[in-house]
C-alpha cells in the first residue's frame, strides 16, 4: 500500500500497521459472528441486541434518526431495522408528546425479555475474555478500543 503527498515523495505503510488492520478487521467479523452464535438461539443478531440496548438505554426517547446514529446506520437500514423488531412485537412506535410530527421508539415487554435474555447469553463471550485477560488488561483493551472507536467512528 502507497500513499503520498507530493508525487516524487512516497511511503509504504509498515508491516505492523498492515498486520494491526488485518487484526481488527478479522477481530470484528469474529466478534460478531461469536455474538450472531450465540443470539441465534434466540432468534436475535448482534445488530438487533446493539438496537435493542440503544433503545432501552434511552428510555422510550429515541427516533428512527438518533438510532440510526448511534448505530452507525443509514436511515432507510434502521427503519428495516426497526421494521423487523417491531413486526417481531420487541419495540413499537409512539408518538413524541412534546412534537406530534416526530415518532419515538420503545421496547415492549417481549423486548425487554429478549434482551434480558440476551444478557444472559452473552456470558459465555464474557467468560471467554475473563479468562483470556486480567481484569487490567481487559480495563486496557476497552481503553484503547474506544479510542480507536471514538477517533474512527462508521
Amino acid at each position: 500500500m502507497l500513499y503520498s503527498t507530493d508525487m516524487n515523495q512516497s511511503r509504504t505503510v509498515d508491516r505492523d500497521t498492515l498486520v494491526l488492520l488485518a487484526h481488527l478487521l478479522r477481530m470484528g467479523k469474529g466478534v460478531e459472528a461469536r455474538m450472531d452464535g450465540v443470539l441465534g438461539e434466540l432468534n436475535l443478531s448482534s445488530t438487533r441486541m446493539m438496537a435493542l440496548c440503544q433503545i432501552a438505554n434511552a428510555n422510550g426517547e429515541i427516533s428512527l434518526s438518533q438510532l440510526a446514529s448511534q448505530l452507525a446506520f443509514v436511515k432507510s437500514n434502521a427503519t428495516q431495522l426497526v421494521d423487523r423488531l417491531e413486526s417481531d412485537g420487541l419495540v413499537r412506535r409512539v408518538q413524541s408528546s412534546d412534537d406530534r410530527r416526530t415518532t419515538r421508539i420503545e421496547l415492549t415487554d417481549e423486548g425487554k425479555q429478549d434482551m434480558q435474555a440476551a444478557f444472559r447469553a452473552l456470558t459465555v463471550l464474557e467468560d471467554q475474555l475473563r479468562q483470556m485477560y486480567s481484569p487490567e488488561e481487559r480495563a486496557q483493551l476497552l481503553a484503547l478500543v474506544s479510542r480507536l472507536c471514538d477517533a474512527w467512528p462508521r
